[in-house]
């Protein structure tokens, strides 16, 4: 994962976080497409075409050969096109120059700009065109539809409340004026009704707070529970959500395809408790999709722990195959970097992951500098993954 930024065309400003997450959130539910610049918007393409000077595209038709891939000389960074947004995945290294040149961008052709990474506990910066901003917050927002639904819900009772205190209080002065006759009981009963309203207002008032407090709160909750589901899901559960059981060349060269699609297959059917075992099931699948499978598990291991956690966990049995896959997507740095981690075992990392595990607490080396170059260059591999796979299409196909 690199350092993620969105540019939006929208013709209204943003007022707070609940607005523009409701329609932030309305975009993921579409897909959105992948290559092609011309689907945004024309002031999008703009920003696109005099942002790709700068940033090189790794992805699209202004995307370069493989072989000039990486040799640093321009930042790169994979671009996602839809109508009214573009999608950026910027490289970490000079991020903060390049997110720079993009927010210029965004205000010279009056766009919107949305930090998605700026701040790892969820709040994010907004930017609109006209240069107001705030930082959106999903907790935010949910305190703000609690108390917008709160407002309505309160106009209108106090709307309801005119109409009962109104007649009633007309009424109690009119029993003032005959107190000496029947005005005294009806006064007394008159303001007797107007305090038990009263009373079940006050009551009333809280149990809807209590109740609107509830649902954001749940609201908010769900949200957190779907960012870290992916955690804790067991493996049936990650069956029923596999894109594709069965891969066909129309999924693989499909607009908006991604990697983690097509090797779902093999995602799911393969097993690392032991090398024995992985060998066995790897031999069902193709050379080509067990690379990708173990470079896709190496990228998914060391963005969340490091390269340390790949090593002590169970995905680095995958070491050998990771190795081999980043080599044959063109990603020679990344390759040459796993292999200097490996290099620090005697002879190699140990395939069964209890003396993994304890082989790499002997090195007592916590691999900052492997994870600094993965960092850096792991951006590279999505887009690098996906050529090999469609132009290696038929070892894909099942």
């Amino acid at each position: 994962m690199g350092y993620n930024i969105a540019i939006i065309d929208h013709p209204q400003r943003f007022s707070n976080s609940r607005e523009f997450l409701a329609w932030y959130d309305s975009r993921h539910e579409r897909p959105m497409q992948h290559e092609d610049h011309m689907l945004a918007s024309p002031s999008l393409q703009q920003w696109f075409l005099k942002m790709k000077d700068k940033v090189r595209p790794l992805n699209g038709e202004f995307a370069p050969p493989d072989d000039e891939l990486g040799n640093g000389e321009f930042p790169e960074a994979e671009y996602v096109f839809s109508e009214d947004m573009i999608y950026v995945e910027l490289g970490w290294t000079d991020y903060e120059k390049t997110r720079a040149l993009a927010f210029n961008l965004a205000k010279e052709f009056h766009l919107a700009y949305f930090d998605i990474s700026g701040n790892i506990s969820g709040s994010q910066e907004l930017h609109n065109a006209d240069g107001s901003g705030f930082v959106v917050s999903r907790k935010q927002a949910c305190n703000d539809g609690l108390k917008e639904e709160y407002k309505k819900i309160s106009q209108k009772q106090d709307k309801i409340s005119l109409y009962v205190y109104i007649p009633l209080g007309l009424f109690l002065i009119v029993c003032i004026l005959f107190y000496k006759t029947w005005g005294i009981y009806a006064g007394i009963l008159t303001f007797t009704a107007m305090a038990t309203y009263g009373l079940w207002e006050y009551y009333w008032d809280k149990r809807t707070k209590k109740r609107l407090w509830e649902k954001y709160t749940k609201e908010y909750q769900e949200y957190k529970r779907q960012m870290v589901e992916g955690m804790f899901m067991s493996i049936e559960e990650y069956k029923k959500k596999a894109t594709f059981h069965h891969v066909t060349e129309e999924n693989i060269f499909r607009e908006g395809a991604c990697v983690q699609d097509i090797i779902d297959p093999v995602w799911y059917s393969v097993n690392l408790d032991d090398y024995k075992t992985f060998q066995k099931d790897a031999s069902r699948f193709t050379k080509e999709q067990i690379y990708i499978f173990a470079v896709q598990w190496y990228s998914s291991e060391v963005s969340n722990g490091g390269h340390y956690q790949f090593f002590i966990n169970s995905i680095g049995i995958l070491w050998k195959e990771a190795i081999a896959g980043l080599q044959a997507i063109r990603v020679p740095r990344l390759a040459e970097n796993l292999q200097k981690a490996c290099d620090r075992f005697t002879p190699h990392p140990p395939f069964e992951q209890k003396e993994r595990e304890a082989a790499t607490d002997a090195l007592d080396y916590n691999f900052d500098e492997e994870d600094k170059v993965f960092f850096n260059n792991e951006h590279y591999i999505e887009p690098c993954a996906m050529k090999y796979i469609r132009a290696n299409a038929q070892a894909f196909v099942l």
